[in-house]
């Protein structure tokens, strides 16, 4: 009996017959034959997907990307506002978030004794002890120094392909002392970042070095190997000496001492400074991204030329304001341009002067010490920078301040967090593209 005879015939249109027979089998039987060997075809390759999931997965392995975030105590977070993981979960990385100390090498791949999985928004997966994970990009979310430094090294030569947030260079970029020297030299070279007039001092020469300014105009002075806002001083023309005088007197050696900006654009009479964020990809040619959100972050007490002195009218920091107490009032950078522009500022090209400022900033890399190898093909910088804006004929010029390593992400607020929210996706969405998979 031939295949066709031994399907069932078909009924005559219209039969009583016609409507008990299921919907397959009143087509031809050529079409039958089709079908089913898709459908077999398509449960063959469906199976042999299901296995090798399986074999993978065995060896910490998988068939979409895994990034995987480092942190300093993951227990901490908030998992909702740590946005960037379950981001990431959402974009198709499978995502992982775990303790350094928790993190290991092996001859399976990397090891995590605990953390989880971020799967979405609203759910996360805690890794089973020594469950084992093949990251193809790796994220440190602390400082890494010592034990933690030692960590990335050995992830890097047991992951050859994978790519890194870390790299020696880009701790370089981030000391205020050695930025000031890249930015010295890019300018010998025909590059120049806008930022406030910068002075390089140990400070047995203050009083030299540093008397005809100080007594013309307001400075800054901030311990070069410091952060968090800590032994910052500020100082007027009148209290100059004194302020030299008790720096002098600190444990930090180097300084690096700013002209305080006499014209910085304000809201609502604060001063304040920008928190942008922007990925550099690659040095030569050059590659970067800026993402068109941040962060405005707010002085704790209204602007007063003739107060400049005052930490609380002048310092933005967050941490500043958290050691002493005083209320932390943070606002998105989207929310800041409507407020300019309902003034008057000319605010339409102001992502594209951002965008001009990182590209010298970026630029001016090119003249740091490459203090591990020259290459930067395995790593990528995330930069959080602080810009602060300018007021010139009522046009806004953003003046470069600093870039961070290891920059805060979270915890501005809960508007703002959601805000910013767009930034990481975007972000996340283009480590999916560099993933080397």
């Amino acid at each position: 009996m031939s295949d066709s005879r031994a399907l069932p015939r078909r009924p005559v249109a219209g039969s009583s017959r016609e409507k008990r027979l299921p919907r397959v089998f009143l087509c031809p039987p050529v079409a039958q034959y089709s079908v089913s060997r898709q459908a077999e075809r398509y449960n063959r390759g469906d199976n042999l997907r299901r296995k090798l999931a399986h074999v993978l997965r065995r060896w910490g392995r998988s068939l979409t990307p895994t990034i995987l975030f480092v942190h300093q105590d993951v227990g901490r977070l908030d998992y909702e506002t740590a946005s960037y993981h379950w981001l990431a979960g959402e974009a198709g990385f499978r995502a992982f978030a775990a303790t350094w100390r928790d993190i290991g090498p092996s001859e399976r791949g990397t090891f995590l004794r605990s953390g989880y999985q971020a799967v979405d928004r609203h759910r996360k997966r805690s890794v089973a002890p020594g469950e084992i994970v093949q990251p193809q990009i790796v994220v440190h979310r602390k400082l890494l120094w010592g034990l933690s430094m030692a960590l990335i090294k050995r992830l890097r030569e047991r992951h050859p392909t994978a790519l890194f947030s870390y790299h020696p260079t880009w701790t370089a970029a981030c000391q205020k002392w050695n930025m000031e020297l890249c930015f010295r030299e890019a300018e010998r070279q025909g590059i120049r970042v806008a930022r406030p007039v910068t002075y390089l001092v140990e400070k047995r020469y203050f009083s030299t070095r540093l008397r005809s300014a100080g007594h013309a105009r307001p400075l800054i002075f901030k311990p070069a190997g410091a952060s968090h806002c800590d032994g910052i001083l500020i100082s007027t023309p009148q209290s100059f000496e004194s302020v030299a005088a008790e720096a002098a007197q600190s444990r930090y050696r180097r300084y690096v001492v700013q002209e305080l900006v006499e014209n910085p654009v304000l809201y609502k009479g604060t001063k304040f400074d920008l928190r942008v964020y922007a990925m550099l990809i690659s040095l030569d040619p050059l590659r970067y991204r800026v993402y068109h959100e941040g962060v405005v972050r707010l002085a704790a007490e209204r602007y007063d030329q003739a107060l400049q002195d005052q930490p609380v009218r002048a310092l933005t920091g967050c941490s500043y304001r958290k050691k002493l107490g005083l209320p932390i009032e943070n606002l998105s950078v989207s929310e800041l341009l409507e407020c300019l522009r309902g003034k008057g500022y000319d605010v339409d090209d102001f992502w594209s002067r951002i965008g001009a400022l990182f590209e010298s900033v970026f630029l001016s890399f090119r003249c740091l010490p490459r203090t591990e190898g020259a290459g930067l093909s395995d790593s990528f910088y995330f930069a959080g920078a602080d810009v602060l804006l300018a007021e010139r004929d009522r046009r806004i010029e953003p003046l470069f301040l600093e870039t961070n390593e290891v920059p805060q992400m979270t915890d501005w607020g809960a508007d703002v967090d959601s805000r910013l929210q767009t930034a990481y996706r975007d972000w996340v969405g283009d480590l999916k593209e560099l993933c080397p998979w």
